[in-house]
């Protein structure tokens, strides 16, 4: 008995995978939602692609819109996409299949543009949408990848006062081994500005140990930013601060001086978008 050819079992094998992940996106696909003809998808590619870059703020309006017309029945979908996982499938179809076949079996792994897509979505309905923050928490506390994980982060900072329920999470965020996960919490919790009984000492622990770990960047940066919102609150932070006034670096000098000045008068929020 003739045994058929190496590459007619690696093709054969290849058409059954795909047939599973067809299978499987079928089986948990959820409809999505529509505004004027347009996908959710893309209102919420085209308010993150405008939101924070100068000369986007019309597109983004227009953005905000749809997706705000579209509601809550979006937030399902919207945080479908922040779970987005690599398929372990795909993954191992790239490593059989030559490279020319990747993107014609749509093999690329494009999770994180997906991630994306969907916190962009929540950011723009934010404070409609307080229904997603304990989703967010478990996301953010839970999904397999790093990526996964601080996106959630980022859409519960980005979402404004819909995320008030999460501040307990978010002080705890702030010892997370992820850098970026840390620097997220700081900026959602200096942007609510609320419960400073328990976040200033925590946001304080957090200055400390970046100074502590000399990471004079924009950790610092933002933890800084983020005690100054909280005015005359955040005066258990000007020690720590004061121990700065001589330091080396120039911008670190005055980034304290700035910090200092507003912890007197509270400051002005600077909002941005994803670090990454």
């Amino acid at each position: 008995m003739n045994t058929p050819p190496k590459s007619v079992l690696v093709l054969a094998v290849a058409i059954l995978a795909v047939g599973i992940v067809v299978f499987v996106w079928k089986a948990t696909y959820r409809p999505e939602p529509v505004y004027k003809g347009k996908a959710l998808t893309h209102w919420a590619q085209q308010y993150g692609s405008n939101n924070w870059r100068a000369g986007g703020r019309e597109a983004a309006a227009e953005a905000q819109l749809a997706i705000q017309q579209i509601g809550t029945n979006g937030v399902p979908f919207l945080l479908d996409l922040i779970r987005t996982k690599e398929s372990p499938t795909k993954t191992k179809l790239r490593n059989l299949l030559p490279p020319s076949w990747h993107t014609r079996l749509r093999l690329n792994d494009k999770g994180d543009e997906i991630r994306r897509t969907g916190a962009h979505g929540l950011a723009a309905l934010g404070t409609n949408a307080p229904a997603a923050v304990p989703y967010l928490i478990q996301i953010a506390s839970s999904h397999s990848e790093d990526d996964g994980r601080y996106i959630a982060a980022f859409t519960l900072r980005a979402m404004g006062h819909a995320a008030e329920p999460a501040i307990p999470f978010l002080v705890q965020c702030l010892t997370n081994r992820m850098e970026t996960i840390r620097d997220e919490a700081a900026l959602a919790l200096g942007y609510l500005r609320l419960r400073h009984e328990i976040v200033v000492p925590a946001l304080t622990d957090y200055l400390n140990a970046v100074i502590a770990a000399k990471a004079f960047g924009w950790e610092f940066q933002d933890a800084v930013a983020s005690l100054s919102e909280f005015g005359t609150n955040a005066t258990p932070a000007v020690p720590a601060l004061l121990g700065l006034l001589n330091h080396s670096d120039a911008k670190v000098r005055s980034q304290v001086t700035n910090a200092l000045a507003l912890i007197d008068r509270g400051g002005d929020w600077t909002y941005r978008g994803p670090r990454r």
